[in-house]
């Protein structure tokens, strides 16, 4: 992905058990974050697609730095 990229990511659960994907450090709607309390995870046997966005270095509205999304960025289940 380069800055300002958008991934869309179809997962499918083929475990048992409710799963989802967590990231850090990219951008994403309450409905791609990962976790069961905002009902983005998966039941078995069941498909989502998870929305994560990069973004560029550049200012906020509130005029502060925020540095681009460049790097490495771990995802992680946040269900089981």
């Amino acid at each position: 992905l380069n800055e300002g990229d958008t991934l869309h990511v179809e997962f499918e659960n083929t475990m048992d058990v409710p799963v989802s994907l967590h990231v850090h450090g990219l951008d994403y709607e309450i409905s791609s974050d990962g976790t069961k309390m905002n009902r983005s995870d998966v039941a078995p046997g069941a498909t989502r697609t998870y929305t994560w966005r990069t973004h560029k270095p550049g200012r906020r509205p509130d005029g502060t730095w925020r540095s681009g999304s460049a790097g490495y960025w771990h995802y992680h289940d946040h269900v089981v």
